[in-house]
């Protein structure tokens, strides 16, 4: 998989201007807390993604479209690309309807952030938006230079809001105390790779036909329908990637 890794990704946090459809990471579902060592500043991997709120899961193109610096796609366009250039085109005024429609396909930057979790005692993902990789890495890079004397408490609250608080060691229960004290050096780099579920072309404009788009006025051939019609729209599994307010536009 491709994807933008340590300080590459770290520029897509700041504010720049101008089958089973399973994506493999731990959750941290509203509600839920985890104690975690950060191995390493940079243990993290922004993918390019798509996904259309509560009717297709998160997905990262196959083949990829060409960015740029910003992370904004400037050639090779996918179909959600094209979709999205059209509506964007059509807007007259942020946040009318032509817009809103053009975010709904257009691309969207997710962050993975690799952390040692003390109670499983094992190197764990869990996939961010930008606003909350934003809070967890200013935590983060706040306390660069203590990661070997602290833990991090991360809660995710209502509304996908991240709350994340520094822990000495010795303010953890004994058996996380000795989860830190041995803990690896350096995280596993491998559980970055395959974590997103993937789309060919023909998947892209399967889904985009299934939400709705007319296809063949941008260009594409209608898929064909399926003689199995099962009760699940395997556009709406459980990908275990959580949509939050800040993935939505307005």
């Amino acid at each position: 998989m491709s994807f933008f890794s340590g300080e590459q990704a770290l520029d897509f946090l700041k504010d720049n201007k101008g089958s089973s459809f399973e994506n493999k990471f731990s959750h941290l579902k509203d509600g839920d807390t985890r104690i975690v060592k950060v191995l390493g500043a940079g243990d993290l991997v922004s993918v390019p993604t798509y996904s259309i709120f509560k009717s297709v899961n998160t997905f990262t193109p196959d083949p990829l479209p060409t960015l740029n610096s910003n992370g904004y796609v400037v050639d090779n366009l996918t179909p959600f690309d094209v979709v999205s250039k059209h509506y964007r085109e059509q807007s007259e005024n942020f946040g009318d309807e032509n817009s809103q429609l053009a975010y709904r396909y257009g691309i969207k930057h997710r962050f993975a952030i690799g952390f040692y979790d003390l109670d499983e005692k094992k190197c764990i993902v869990i996939d961010f938006s930008k606003k909350q990789a934003q809070t967890v890495f200013g935590a983060i890079q706040s306390n660069a230079k203590r990661l070997n004397n602290r833990a991090f408490e991360i809660t995710k609250r209502d509304r996908g809001q991240i709350q994340i608080n520094p822990i000495l060691p010795d303010e953890l229960e004994d058996a996380q105390q000795k989860a830190f004290e041995e803990a690896p050096k350096e995280f596993d780099k491998e559980l970055f790779e395959d974590l997103y579920f993937k789309r060919d072309k023909a998947g892209m404009i399967e889904a985009l036909a299934q939400d709705g788009v007319d296809v063949e006025k941008f260009g594409f051939t209608k898929p064909k329908q399926k003689e199995d019609s099962s009760d699940e729209n395997p556009l709406e599994t459980d990908a275990k990637v959580e949509l939050n307010d800040d993935d939505l536009p307005f």
